[in-house]
């Protein structure tokens, strides 16, 4: 099993509506600042928020890349491959895997 389908084994088991949008957040770690503002930059082309700060440990730059989006197994896959891409046209780094909310963006009815 892969990481995705762990990530949506885990959000199946606590009730998660996957046919419903949710926050999924990426993290990707550039060895400079320079690279992961330029990875930043791309992603943000493409629809991401993105924030750039030092990663937690070690002397790495985390991208954090963020995006409202239906999960599915195909669609992370391709994010995935995606974020590899910009990682080897941007140097060396690493990318760290996703996480998402556990409830989506459900509509409600307003409250009379």
């Amino acid at each position: 099993m892969s990481e995705e389908d762990d990530i949506i084994t885990y959000l199946v088991a606590q009730g998660a509506d996957l046919a419903v949008p949710r926050s999924v957040r990426h993290y990707v770690y550039m060895p400079t600042k320079e690279a992961a503002g330029s990875v930043a930059s791309e992603l943000r082309n493409r629809g991401y928020a993105t924030e750039v700060s030092p990663a937690a440990l070690g002397s790495a730059w985390l991208v954090l890349a963020c995006h409202d989006v239906v999960v599915s197994a195909r669609g992370a896959a391709a994010v995935r491959r995606l974020m590899e891409a910009l990682i080897k046209e941007h140097g060396c780094g690493e990318y760290d895997g996703w996480d998402a909310a556990l409830h989506g963006h459900e509509v409600r009815p307003k409250p009379n």
